[in-house]
């Protein structure tokens, strides 16, 4: 028996003033304590872009394949190095993350996080983030 869900994914993003909502549905199955999210992201700056959420206890990973990759980690507390891929080369990033809970139920719920960005040495800015994922009967 296959524990995958059709999912329905609400994902809300805030740097600075800017606030940023994204709707996708998508795919969800939990192995080993972890949920994983599974979706694709489609944008004049991205391309089409496979992304997977992988929601663990104390992590989140995120992690982006298409014309723009990347992979962030985060882990509240600490910082994780990662990447942005883009057609023109790579660029290191580390997040310095402030928050992560997860609050799920079977997968269903919401996760919601904070973090510096660093490109190269420099402050790129303070993200707040919130996914929120819903069973999709369709």
């Amino acid at each position: 028996m296959s524990n995958k869900k059709n999912v329905r994914l609400r994902i809300t993003s805030v740097a600075g003033q800017e606030s940023i909502i994204q709707e996708a549905r998508g795919e969800l199955y939990i192995r080993e304590g972890k949920v994983y999210v599974l979706y694709q992201e489609t944008s004049e700056e991205m391309g089409s872009t496979s992304t997977m959420v992988k929601a663990g206890p104390e992590e989140l990973k995120i992690t982006r394949k298409g014309q723009i990759g990347s992979e962030q980690t985060f882990v509240a507390g600490h910082s994780r190095t990662g990447w942005y891929r883009m057609p023109e080369g790579s660029i290191p990033m580390e997040t310095r993350t402030r928050t992560y809970v997860r609050n799920l139920q079977d997968g269903i719920g919401v996760i919601d996080w904070s973090y510096d960005l660093y490109v190269g040495e420099e402050h790129a800015g303070l993200y707040t983030l919130s996914l929120t994922i819903q069973e999709d009967v369709r």
